[in-house]
């Protein structure tokens, strides 16, 4: 079980309905370490992240149960979100981060962290 440091996510913007940012693979555990937003709008813009577990073998739902962070990026301002240790982890396949953003195509976010084979 070889750990790779790798970007998780390529530069995206947040959707306006939660979608996932990483989508845990099969055999795979990911510990996504960094997670990186940055507001191209004019205006201030909030942002949701959440952890979301797997649902029946698929990616599950978004709520606020599972959100882990909500806060207003100022508009051409950047926040970065580091996990203490080694990240958080998405040990089952369809383990994901989520994201949201209700003005969508303006923040754009990226992770990095590791991966390996389970």
């Amino acid at each position: 079980m070889a750990y790779i440091h790798k970007w998780l996510a390529d530069p995206s913007y947040a959707p306006s309905t939660a979608a996932a940012l990483i989508d845990n693979g099969a055999n795979k555990r990911s510990m996504p370490r960094c997670i990186i937003m940055h507001n191209t709008h004019t205006a201030a813009l909030e942002i949701e992240l959440y952890a979301v577990p797997a649902s029946g073998g698929a990616l599950g739902a978004a709520s606020a149960a599972n959100r882990f962070l909500k806060k207003s990026i100022p508009a051409g301002d950047t926040l970065i979100f580091e996990a203490p240790g080694q990240g958080l982890v998405l040990d089952a396949e369809h383990d994901s981060i989520q994201y949201y953003c209700a003005t969508p195509s303006k923040i754009v976010t990226m992770a990095f962290g590791g991966e390996e084979d389970t």
